[in-house]
């Protein structure tokens, strides 16, 4: 399914070459199939997404749709790779989620708390929870047990209390 999306977006883009969506949605496919592959596919399959969401930043520089999103593309392939490697990819996302943030406030936050989770900083990631939720984006006690980036967070006291604050679904 997302093969065929990709062909599909592919297909635009020889129509309109500088359509930055159809590219940050081409990525998005992209990223898609690399979070169901392993190994070197997945690795080079998240490496194209990011080309693609570059080449949509390069067309259109405030698109802070296609910065989140490459910045989540970052995040879950940091999770595939050794400590090292994961390490350079979040701060990547980091940079990205912070453009995003200075575009539009709130589009990046859910991603920087991710970050700071991922590096064990609770009191930051509440604080991006909370500028998420402050900006519009649904957070839930599901949606926080199902992000995995909320693992190394999880049981520190603040971060229980202000998950225990969110409604259950």
């Amino acid at each position: 399914m997302y093969e065929e999306a990709g062909q599909k977006y592919a297909e635009a883009l020889t129509l309109k070459p500088d359509h930055p969506q159809a590219l940050n949605n081409w990525a998005n496919a992209l990223v898609s199939r690399a979070k169901a592959k392993q190994g070197a596919e997945s690795g080079r399959l998240f490496e194209s997404a990011c080309r693609k969401y570059y080449e949509a930043l390069r067309l259109k520089p405030d698109f802070h749709d296609a910065l989140n999103n490459l910045s989540t593309a970052l995040l879950n392939q940091a999770s595939t790779e050794p400590a090292a490697e994961a390490e350079r990819l979040r701060l990547r996302a980091r940079e990205k989620s912070l453009l995003a943030e200075k575009i539009r406030p709130g589009s990046g936050a859910y991603n920087l708390a991710c970050v700071e989770a991922l590096d064990g900083n609770a009191a930051e990631a509440i604080r991006w929870l909370q500028t998420a939720q402050s900006t519009g984006k649904l957070l839930s006690r599901a949606i926080i047990a199902a992000d995995r980036d909320f693992d190394r967070v999880r049981n520190d006291s603040g971060f229980v209390s202000f998950v225990e604050s969110l409604p259950e679904n």
